[in-house]
């Protein structure tokens, strides 16, 4: 059934012929794929979390001023709401954008829109490069659907620039192989890689000694090594700050909070946490717990793919070839960076590294499929390829419905629905108060009225101000009680119980998320909100 040798697929020659044909279903691959990702960013996940605000305004602040809200000129690691300090390369990826469009949810959200567009494209080069055209067009396909990709797609967290950078530096490397010149290309895309997501630390080194050690004897030509020792050189001049920041700064600071070398039994903890990770549970029933990071009902990769990401496997572990032993190894080492971590278990955000191999494990087993259907009869050939198309179709509409339809609602609770519009109504009554006060309650408040209220950066880097915005780090009962003057609060539905409200904010269950009191206001009594 499998031999060591790819076979030559009649797309493949049709391709040969008529190039054009490849690129117009790529086309058509990309444009649905743009349309998806597009379509409702702004509102679909409902709310917009913290992390996605503090990344919007950090932009915000260099594209005006060059510096951060910190008063730091272009730097390299973002300070995170004073917890942490991940990589500024989505921030400087998303200049232009809000250069463009403003600073707003959907602008803030576009870039990984983007970024996750072109991954598809580099993961078709890089599987083209693996295997051939048609399985690459296959894995792009996927990859449009891709619960895992789909969902970090339309988020403004900066991990998804992680699988566009490894696989357009592994399409790098393969060409390598051919034209030694694409090398110092790739060594300055790996470098660029390191700026990405933090697991890149980990996963990158990974991914280098596994590329080296299975093609060392290709790479190890004489005409080779004088762009091999370029590379390196470029290589490791980029990412001396990552590692130095990592090690001597501040840049490892969340991961030593989360790291299992907290734990009793640090080596068997990460085997469990591997295993937790490579489950069918994880990949194909249930995913990631966190609802930011899944829908409801969702595995990160379609349920419909199951059989032939089996037979994906098949091959890859009998053949033993050199593609097929890459693709199974940098599968299983995404799962590492994650499963060093001890928090959120399994996490698909922290493991998006094994994204790409998995759909295209998936897509190679398809295209098994199909190729071991040339020589059955043709009721059997065409009857079962309708059958099994036809389940990952259904999948596919399946999951993007209840996408597009459920999940808004659901996404609510976790993305901290309701923040806009109290900001909105705050800025639309802004003269009326003397203070706008937000409870410590809402996480990570403080940047709320930064990113909705567009706030000038200049006030907050030199006086840490945000106006008449303020912070309540006490219970709030107590600051109520001895602010005076007209104002306005911002809490939470089982907060200042006892006082008038004068707006509810509701979610799409109907549900209280926020409240907004005012004190001391000549306006108090006039239009105040009941709840239903």
């Amino acid at each position: 059934m499998f031999s060591k040798e790819m076979p030559i697929c009649k797309l493949d020659r049709l391709a040969t012929r008529n190039p054009q044909f490849i690129n117009l279903l790529l086309c058509i691959i990309l444009f649905i794929a743009s349309f998806l990702r597009i379509y409702k960013l702004d509102t679909i996940p409902g709310g917009f979390f913290c992390d996605e605000a503090a990344t919007g305004y950090n932009t915000y602040s260099i594209l005006k001023t060059g510096y951060d809200p910190y008063n730091r000129f272009l730097p390299l690691f973002m300070n995170h709401h004073n917890i942490d300090y991940p990589e500024a390369l989505y921030n400087y990826l998303s200049l232009p954008v809000i250069y463009l469009f403003g600073l707003n949810i959907f602008s803030t959200r576009l870039t990984s829109a983007i970024i996750s567009i072109f991954s598809i494209i580099t993961t078709y080069l890089f599987t083209k490069e693996l295997f051939n055209k048609k399985v690459g067009l296959i894995t792009a396909i996927l990859l449009t659907v891709s619960p895992w990709h789909f969902q970090f797609s339309r988020i403004a967290f900066r991990a998804i620039l992680l699988p566009f950078f490894t696989t357009l530096s592994l399409y790098l490397l393969l060409k390598s192989l051919k034209n030694p010149r694409y090398f110092i290309l790739g060594g300055l895309v790996l470098g660029l890689s390191l700026y990405t997501y933090s697991v890149s630390r980990v996963f990158i080194p990974l991914m280098l000694i596994i590329f080296f050690t299975i093609y060392i004897k290709d790479i190890l030509q004489k005409e080779n090594i004088k762009y091999i020792i370029l590379t390196l050189f470029l290589f490791f001049l980029i990412i001396i700050p990552v590692y130095y920041s990592s090690f001597f700064g501040k840049a490892n600071i969340r991961f030593g909070e989360l790291s299992i070398f907290n734990t009793p039994y640090p080596l068997k903890q990460f085997f469990l946490n591997l295993r937790t990770h490579l489950s069918f549970n994880f990949l194909f029933i249930k995913g990631d717990a966190n609802l930011r990071h899944n829908i409801p009902l969702s595995g990160q990769i379609l349920v419909a793919v199951i059989p032939f990401f089996l037979l994906g496997l098949y091959p890859i572990i009998k053949w033993k070839s050199k593609q097929s032993l890459l693709l199974l190894c940098l599968f299983i080492a995404g799962f590492i960076p994650s499963s060093l971590t001890n928090e959120g278990i399994p996490h698909s955000l922290r493991s998006i590294s094994s994204l790409p191999f998995a759909e295209i494990i998936a897509g190679y087993g398809i295209f098994v499929f199909l190729e071991y259907l040339k020589d059955r009869k043709r009721l059997i050939r065409v009857s079962l390829s309708v059958i099994f198309i036809s389940l990952i179709i259904v999948d596919m509409i399946f999951y993007l419905s209840a996408y597009f339809f459920m999940y808004e609602a659901i996404s609510q609770d976790w993305f901290q629905y309701g923040l806009k519009e109290a900001i909105e109504y705050a800025e639309g009554n802004y003269d009326r108060y003397d203070n706008i006060v937000l409870s410590s309650k809402i996480h990570y408040a403080y940047i709320f009225p930064l990113f909705f209220g567009r706030l000038d950066p200049v006030n907050y880097q030199k006086y840490k101000s945000a106006g008449k915005y303020m912070v309540c780090d006490e219970n709030v009962e107590t600051f109520y009680n001895k602010l005076r003057g007209n104002n306005l609060f911002i809490v939470t539905e089982k907060e200042l119980q006892n006082l008038p409200v004068k707006k509810y904010i509701y979610n799409m269950k109907n549900k209280i998320v926020l409240k907004l009191i005012e004190q001391g206001s000549p306006f108090l009594k006039e239009f105040l909100e009941y709840p239903p």
